[in-house]
């Protein structure tokens, strides 16, 4: 894969299943026709300022919001004000 920072190596997982587990104890599964994941050789600093679990496809369908205070991201499907 090439990007802003170069190339990487990039493998291709095909029926793919995302397991997040919940608040209320209960399971969601995002089900991916495909799912890339890229290994870098060496992870610098400039790649630890933005990581990435998750790719547009997936975060596109919720809302992510992120609390400094408590150093923390929350996916949800609730609507925000």
């Amino acid at each position: 894969m090439l990007g802003i920072g170069g190339t990487v190596d990039t493998y291709i997982l095909e029926n793919a299943k995302l397991l997040f587990h919940r608040e209320d104890k209960k399971t969601h599964t995002e089900n991916l026709e495909c799912l890339c994941i890229l290994r870098h050789a060496q992870l610098s600093e400039r790649i630890l300022r933005i990581p990435s679990i998750l790719g547009r496809d997936v975060l596109n369908k919720h809302a992510l919001i992120y609390d400094k205070r408590q150093e923390k991201a929350y996916i949800t499907n609730e609507q925000t004000p």
